[in-house]
Order: structure tokens, then C-alpha cells, then sequence
């Protein structure tokens, strides 16, 4: 660029030149962080991607292209005007556009980007599968930063990427604390941290779509990075609609909630949570499976914290949700948090309704 100016400068060029010149220079950033998720419409799929540093104000509308063999990248998605927040001192751009008239349990190619500022590499996605598939294979995550805890997540993010690319999982569950963004300071100017975790990961997001709740550490700035960068489905009207949902993906129902909001008894989330799982129950001739994901965990044997933090927690959600899973009958429950592995089989629930553990359902995939 120094040696442009130079001869600009010996040449007497017109100050017009320089700034196209540079705003060309500007706007052919490549798309960064791509990561695809199901939405709220049977048969679509949602990808997002930044451009970290390039401002809105120069940024041109994006889209993907997508198509059955990457020979066959022809297909165009919904077109996404950039867009950005401000919070953490983001001054980049965002893209969210869907992948529309998907058929189910097929593999798609895609790249997403503009012709201004380039394309991404390709990348592959398995649709949801059947209703009657046999064998579902899920990633789960959840409390990974960038260096949070210190190392581990460049090992989970390779062998997550390696597992993916063999085909070993059609879908990611991330349960809380994405990034730990708002670990580091100064806080007004951290929202690069964002952007380094989806690069990081794009391995894995931009190749199976990755469903998640937020945690506690997406709190900052009322979680404006969460609701900016990722999009979850829509499926309720009130003023917390962003932060619960449920979705099918073959023969499972996934359901979640947030715990940073409220979601006490008759709270908008409680509410929702309680009628989904009611229409779940009802389906189970359909989709078998049931399961609900958070980021707090409702159930806490971890010597380490049981006295000073999930005990206390864990009897405030059993309250509100344990009468409600043994109900209508959830088969799985996952939660991060306190990043120790527990788990609890068959253990007997401490309010069962007479019904519990009687009738018969449909046989569950393995």
C-alpha cells in the first residue's frame, strides 16, 4: 500500500482513486466463524459467518450457495444484509441467511460469502434423519472458551473435527458458557474473543448444525454476543423468546431453556416447557425419544461445589421440574456448569407421581 501511495502521490493521482482503492481492500475479508443451525421451518438450515473487520457501512449483502456434490454449488440461499452490534467493541459485520427446500436425511455442500468479499471454503452437512433411523449419533459440549479451561479446548476441538469429518455425528449440542468472552478485559473491547471461538470451531459448526442455550458466562452486555452471533429457533412470543426452545431431529425431541433468565413455576419458560413436553409426550408413537438440555445442571453430586453452589440450586430446579420430567417421561437430561463429569441412571426420582415407570412406550433408538 506504501509503495501504491508513492507512485499515486509522483503521479498526482485523484484522491477519488485512493478511496476506491482502499475501500476494495477493505471489503475482501473472508467470511470468518462459519456455523449452521436448524431453525423454526421444517426442510431449511440456518449459517452465519463475520467479518470481523469490516464495518457495515462497507460491507455488501452475502449469501451461500448449496447443492447435493460440490460440483453442484448452484442453489442460493435467502439473501443476508450485514448487520452488527456494538458491545464489546465489535465493529465488523454479520450475516444470517437459511438454506431453504432441504430434503430430509441428504448431505449438502455449501460455501457461503459474496462475490466482494470472497467465499468460504466447502463445507458438508447431513439433514435431520428419519423419524425411523435406528442409531442418532450426538456431539455434546459445553463451558469450552478459547483457552478456558487452559488447553483442553484445542484437544476437544480436534477430535470433535476429526469425528465430524468421518461422518461420526449429524449434530452438536453446546450446553452453556460459549467463549468466555467476558473473562477478559477490558470488557469494551472483547468481542474479538467471539470471533476467535467461531474460527475455532468452524470445523465442527460449519459442518453439523450445533443447537445451544447460553450460560451464565453469555450474560455480559445482556447477552448481546449470544443473540447477535447465533440464532436459535423462534417457537414462543414472549418477551424471552430468544432463549428456550425445542426442535425434532429424527427420533428425538430436544428440548432446552435458559437458566440465566427466569424459569421458576408459571414463568414463561416454566409454562413453555411444560406444554411442549406435553405435546412430546403425546408424540411418542412419532419421535420416541425425549430429551432437555441447560446450562445449570438440576441434579448435583460434586463434592466441590454441592455445599456452596449447585446443592442449593439443585433443589430449587427439582422443585419446579422434577414432578414435570417424570410427568411426561424425559429420557435424557444434559447440563454443563460445573465442569464434572456426573451422571445418574435409573436412579429412583424423589417426587414420583403414582404413574411413574408404569405403561408402555415405543422401543427407543440405540
Amino acid at each position: 500500500l506504501i509503495a501504491i501511495l508513492t507512485k499515486m502521490v509522483a503521479r498526482k493521482f485523484s484522491v477519488a482513486v485512493l478511496v476506491a482503492l482502499v475501500a476494495v481492500s477493505v471489503s475482501a475479508e473472508a467470511p470468518n466463524g462459519v456455523h449452521i443451525s436448524l431453525t423454526e421451518v421444517p426442510n431449511t438450515m440456518r449459517a452465519m459467518w463475520s467479518l470481523p473487520n469490516t464495518p457495515v457501512a462497507s460491507a455488501t449483502s452475502g449469501y451461500c450457495l448449496f447443492g447435493h456434490s460440490e460440483q453442484s454449488i448452484l442453489t442460493q440461499s435467502t439473501i443476508g444484509s450485514p448487520y452488527t452490534y456494538t458491545d464489546g467493541g465489535f465493529l465488523g459485520s454479520l450475516y444470517d441467511v437459511v438454506l431453504e427446500n432441504l430434503v430430509d436425511d441428504s448431505v449438502y455442500f455449501y460455501k457461503c460469502g459474496s462475490p466482494s468479499s470472497g467465499f468460504s471454503n466447502v463445507f458438508r452437512f447431513s439433514t435431520p434423519p428419519s423419524r425411523h433411523t435406528a442409531e442418532v449419533k450426538i456431539l455434546v459440549w459445553g463451558d469450552m472458551g478459547v483457552d478456558n479451561p487452559v488447553s483442553s479446548p484445542k484437544h476437544v476441538q480436534a477430535a470433535a473435527a476429526k469425528e465430524i469429518e468421518q461422518s461420526n455425528f449429524s449434530l452438536v449440542i453446546n450446553v452453556g458458557d460459549t467463549s468466555y468472552a467476558n473473562d477478559y478485559k477490558p470488557a469494551e473491547n472483547n468481542s474479538w474473543v467471539g470471533d476467535q471461538y467461531w474460527r475455532e470451531v468452524e470445523s465442527v459448526a460449519a459442518n453439523a448444525p450445533v443447537m445451544l442455550c447460553p450460560g451464565n458466562h453469555e450474560s455480559q452486555f445482556d447477552f448481546a454476543a449470544h443473540l447477535n452471533r447465533t440464532h436459535m429457533p423462534v417457537v414462543g412470543t414472549g418477551p424471552l423468546r430468544r432463549f428456550y426452545y425445542s426442535f425434532d431431529f429424527g427420533p428425538i425431541h430436544f428440548a432446552t431453556i435458559s437458566t440465566e433468565n427466569p424459569n421458576g413455576n408459571n414463568t414463561e419458560q416454566w409454562l413453555f416447557l411444560q406444554e411442549d413436553l406435553r405435546k412430546a409426550a403425546a408424540n411418542r408413537a412419532n419421535v420416541p425419544w425425549i430429551v432437555v438440555f441447560t446450562h445449570h445442571p438440576f441434579y448435583c453430586s460434586c463434592l466441590l461445589y454441592k455445599s456452596s453452589r449447585c446443592g442449593s440450586e439443585m433443589d430449587t430446579y427439582l422443585a419446579s421440574y422434577e414432578a414435570m420430567f417424570n410427568e411426561f417421561g424425559v429420557d435424557l437430561f444434559m447440563a454443563g456448569r460445573y465442569a464434572r463429569h456426573q451422571t445418574r441412571k435409573q436412579q429412583p426420582p424423589r417426587h414420583c407421581p403414582s404413574r411413574c415407570g408404569q405403561g408402555q412406550r415405543p422401543a427407543r433408538p440405540r
